[in-house]
C-alpha cells in the first residue's frame, strides 16, 4: 500500500503519510517499526510512530480497536482527508468465513466495506495477496529498494480463530470444493453489500423517517418506526447505526 499511493500520488495529487503502531504483543515488534521507518525513508515518505503495551494474551479485537484509535488520532493530528489500511481480498475471504461461524446477520457477511467513516479507504481490497506480491516482485521500483517482510508470528498461532481459519479451515474447503471456497466466500461478500447497500438507499427513501446524519450520530423518527413491522424498524434502525460505522446488534437494536 505505501508503494502503491507513493507511486501514484504525484497523479491525483496527494500527500502521503505512513502510520505505524506497535501493539507492543510480539516480543520483537520494535524491530517492525524499524523497518517500516527504514521503508519510509527510502520511498521519501514521512512516517508516525506510536507504541503500545497491550501485553501478549491481547485478543484481536482489543489489538485493532486500539490500532484504530491510534491511526485516528493520527489522522486528526495531520490533518489527514483519508485513512488507508492495506486489507486484501484474503482478509475478506477469512472475515466472511469467520462471521459465518458466529451466526451473524446478512450486513455482517458483507465482510470488511471498501470504505468507512471519516476517511476510511481500503483500496487493495479487490486483489488477492498472490496479486499483490506478483505484482511487488515485477515493479522495477520495488525491486531498487531494500526493504524487509516481516513474518508475524501470530499468523501460525492457531489459537486466534483467524489463523486457525487460514490454515486449517480454508484449506479443506477449498479441497473439497476444488478452489471455488474463496470464489464462494467473496460472492457472498458481493452480494450481501449490495443488500446492506440497499438498506442504505431505503433510509433516504422514506421521508416520514426523517433520516439524518449529524456528524458521528444519526437520526431517525421514533413515531415512524413504531408503526412498522418490528423486524422492519430493527432492520433500518441497524442501517441508520451502520451509516456512521456503528455496529448495533439485534439485542442493542431492540432496546
Amino acid at each position: 500500500l505505501a508503494f502503491l499511493l507513493h507511486r501514484i500520488a504525484p497523479k491525483l495529487p496527494l500527500d502521503v503519510l505512513i502510520g505505524h503502531v506497535d501493539h507492543g504483543i510480539q516480543p520483537d515488534s520494535a524491530k517492525v517499526a524499524a523497518q517500516v521507518k527504514r521503508l519510509a525513508d527510502q520511498i521519501g515518505v514521512p512516517a508516525l510512530f506510536e507504541s503500545l503495551r497491550l501485553g501478549p494474551k491481547t485478543s484481536e479485537t482489543k489489538a485493532r480497536q486500539a490500532r484504530y484509535g491510534v491511526l485516528r488520532e493520527m489522522q486528526r493530528k495531520a490533518g489527514c482527508r483519508y485513512l488507508a489500511t492495506a486489507h486484501h481480498a484474503d482478509d475478506q475471504i477469512e472475515t466472511v468465513l469467520l462471521r459465518f461461524l458466529r451466526g451473524t446477520g446478512l450486513a455482517g457477511l458483507s465482510g470488511i466495506p471498501a470504505s468507512g467513516p471519516s476517511g476510511l479507504v481500503r483500496p487493495l481490497l479487490a486483489f488477492r495477496k498472490d496479486e499483490i506480491g506478483e505484482w511487488l516482485r515485477r515493479d522495477e521500483c520495488v525491486a531498487k529498494l531494500e526493504f524487509d517482510i516481516y513474518d508475524d508470528p501470530s499468523n501460525r498461532d492457531h489459537t486466534h480463530d483467524r489463523s486457525w481459519g487460514r490454515a486449517v479451515l480454508l484449506p479443506l474447503v477449498n479441497s473439497r470444493f476444488e478452489d471455488r471456497g474463496d470464489a464462494g466466500l467473496l460472492e457472498i461478500a458481493a452480494n450481501a453489500s449490495d443488500d446492506r447497500a440497499a438498506w442504505s438507499a431505503l433510509l433516504r427513501e422514506l421521508p416520514s423517517l426523517r433520516f439524518q446524519v449529524l456528524g458521528a450520530s444519526v437520526q431517525v423518527a421514533r413515531e415512524t418506526l413504531h408503526r412498522y413491522d418490528p423486524r422492519l424498524s430493527l432492520a433500518l434502525l441497524r442501517a441508520a447505526a451502520r451509516e456512521v460505522g456503528c455496529v448495533l446488534g439485534p439485542d442493542r437494536a431492540r432496546r
